[in-house]
C-alpha cells in the first residue's frame, strides 16, 4: 500500500509538472506569436509606408506631367487660333459670294432664256440670246444652280471658330426677292440653312471645348422697322425705354437690350418662335411690313 501511495504521489507530481509545462509552453507559443506578429506588423508598416511614398511620388509626377501637357495644349491651340484666323484675314475679312438659284417649273416651261452660269470657281458669266459670254465676273466664290446647302455652309463655317476666338462676324445674304436668300439663310427641315448649321456648329464647338473653357451663349432678337428698334424679347410687364444703338469698343451695341442665356439649338428656335409671334402681332399689314423689316438674331 505504501509503495503503491509513494506511486501516485510521484504520478500526481508528474502531472503537475506536465500541465505546468504545457501551460509555460502555451505561454511561450503566445509569447512567440505576438512577437512574430510585431515584426510582421512592423515590416508591413514600413512597407506600406514604402508603397504610399512611391505612389505619392507618381501621382505627382503625373500631375507634373498633366500641367505640362495642358500647358503645350493651350500654347498649341493658341497658335491654331492664331494661323486659324490669319487664314480667314488673308482669304478676305469681306468675303462676297454669289449663288444661282435654279429656275423654278413655271419659268422654265415658258422657255425662259438662261442669263447666268457660273463658270469655274469664282465668275459668273452674262449671257446673251445664243449662250454666248458676253460679260464675266469674279467674285471670292461663285455657287451654281445645283450647289447644296452643305457646299454653302462649307464656306462659312470657319467664321463660327473665329466667333469663339473672340472675332465679331456678320453673315447676310442679299438679293432681290424671291432670288433665295431665305432659302439659303434659313433653308427647309431636311435641308437647313447657314442659320440653323452656325448655331449647330456653334454649340457643337463649345461642347468640344467645355474640358478647357467655359462657354456662356447669350441671345437677343431685334427688329428694325422704319430706322425703329423693337425689342421681340421683351417682357412687357417690365418697363423698358427707347432702344438706340450705340459705337462701343467692342463695336455695335443696344444699351437695355433684352438677352436670354441658351444651352442649346432648341431654345434658340423656341426664342425666334416666340419673337416671330410678337413681330406678327406688331404688324398693321404683315406683308408689306415683313418685307421691310429686318429680324437679326
Amino acid at each position: 500500500r505504501e509503495e503503491l501511495e509513494a506511486k501516485h504521489a510521484t504520478l500526481t507530481k508528474l502531472s503537475a509538472t506536465s500541465n505546468k509545462e504545457k501551460e509555460e509552453h502555451a505561454a511561450r507559443r503566445v509569447n512567440a506569436l505576438k512577437r512574430w506578429q510585431m515584426v510582421t506588423s512592423k515590416v508591413s508598416g514600413e512597407k506600406e509606408r514604402k508603397m504610399q511614398e512611391k505612389l505619392r511620388e507618381e501621382l505627382a509626377e503625373k500631375e507634373r506631367a498633366a500641367k505640362a501637357a495642358q500647358q503645350k495644349y493651350l500654347e498649341e491651340l493658341k497658335e491654331r487660333k492664331r494661323l486659324h484666323n490669319e487664314v480667314q484675314e488673308l482669304r478676305g475679312n469681306i468675303r462676297v459670294f454669289a449663288r444661282i438659284r435654279p429656275m423654278s417649273a413655271s419659268v422654265a416651261e415658258e422657255d425662259t432664256l438662261r442669263v447666268v452660269k457660273d463658270m469655274e470657281d469664282s465668275f459668273v458669266g452674262i449671257l446673251d440670246e445664243n449662250d454666248n459670254v458676253v460679260k464675266k465676273y469674279e467674285l471670292d466664290r461663285v455657287f451654281g444652280e445645283a450647289s447644296s446647302q452643305d457646299a454653302i455652309f462649307e464656306h462659312t463655317q470657319p467664321i463660327v471658330i473665329s466667333v469663339l476666338d473672340g472675332y465679331n462676324a456678320c453673315v447676310f445674304a442679299y438679293g432681290q426677292s424671291g432670288s433665295g436668300k431665305t432659302f439659303t439663310m434659313e433653308g427647309t427641315t431636311d435641308k437647313p440653312g447657314i442659320n440653323t448649321r452656325a448655331l449647330q456648329e456653334l454649340f457643337r464647338q463649345c461642347e468640344k471645348g467645355s474640358s478647357t473653357f467655359n462657354y456662356t451663349i447669350e441671345c437677343s432678337v431685334i427688329e428694325i422697322y422704319n430706322e425703329n428698334i423693337r425689342d421681340l424679347l421683351w417682357d412687357q410687364s417690365e418697363a423698358h425705354g427707347v432702344l438706340d444703338i450705340h459705337q462701343g469698343e467692342r463695336g455695335l451695341w443696344i444699351p437695355g437690350l433684352t438677352t436670354r442665356e441658351v444651352q442649346n439649338l432648341d431654345e434658340v428656335r423656341a426664342l425666334m418662335k416666340f419673337a416671330n409671334h410678337k413681330r406678327a402681332q406688331g404688324a398693321t399689314n404683315l406683308n408689306e411690313h415683313s418685307s421691310r423689316s429686318h429680324m437679326m438674331l
